[in-house]
């Protein structure tokens, strides 16, 4: 069974914690109604943050909902999304960095290495395909 997330313990117990949101609250960004699979497909397997839950808003929108153990993160997908294209507006914490990004390149993803605040602090950044920009790091070593 796993261990609750960020409880402390060796480096063995870290891929066995799933992908999660960093927030404080459900996050939610917008995306083109078109690319709704392949939206899907990047946040979920991709990213790593499993199959979504498929909602219809009281006004028709369709939202996309990525539950984990922190805060949603939600997409409504629209015919025309406001986009946060330069500045990251979502930020997934991994247990393993290396393996999504092994998944991004065989996907074709463009994404590229940030320096975090220090080096242990490792991130990729990268847009998903509606363009939005989004960071993901890896789940801090517990030492």
């Amino acid at each position: 069974m796993p261990r609750p997330y960020g409880s402390t313990g060796d480096q063995q117990a870290s891929p066995q914690r799933d992908p999660r949101l960093l927030a404080l609250h459900p996050t939610c960004v917008e995306g083109h109604w078109d690319l709704r699979d392949q939206t899907g497909e990047f946040y979920g397997h991709l990213i790593g943050l499993g199959e979504p839950g498929v909602h219809i808003e009281p006004a028709g929108t369709l939202l996309l909902v990525f539950r984990n153990d922190g805060p949603d993160l939600q997409v409504r997908l629209t015919d025309q999304p406001v986009i946060w294209a330069n500045r990251p507006r979502v930020v997934v914490e991994v247990p393993d960095l290396e393996q999504v990004r092994q998944r991004l390149m065989a996907a074709g993803v463009e994404h590229q290495p940030i320096s975090g605040w220090s080096w242990a602090d490792r991130r990729i950044g990268m847009w998903d395909p509606s363009g939005n920009r989004l960071e993901v790091k890896r789940l801090w070593p517990s030492w």
